[in-house]
């Protein structure tokens, strides 16, 4: 996937929430070049996506969907051994 994609478009393409940007609406047949590229999340949706994950993994717990904590620190060591060991 590239990192930006950059397309040539008409004032009449462009999307409603774009065309609301400009201080007056593009005039109809105006050409304008559009660039897309991914942003990062921001810190808020990144703490709401932790909320939901935290969430969901109380409900697991107290629906009685637990690990053994051996079995965990296995699973841990054998995905991240101990390079010193």
């Amino acid at each position: 996937m590239p990192a930006k994609v950059t397309a040539i478009i008409r004032a009449e393409e462009l999307p409603k929430s774009v065309a609301a940007q400009f201080p007056k609406y593009p005039i109809p047949g105006t050409r304008y070049r559009v660039i897309a590229e991914p942003v990062d999340e921001t810190d808020e949706e990144k703490l709401a996506w932790l909320r939901a994950a935290v969430a969901e993994g109380m409900a697991e717990a107290d629906a009685g969907r637990l690990l053994d904590e051996d079995e965990v620190f296995s699973m841990l060591q054998a995905k991240f051994p101990d390079p010193d060991a």
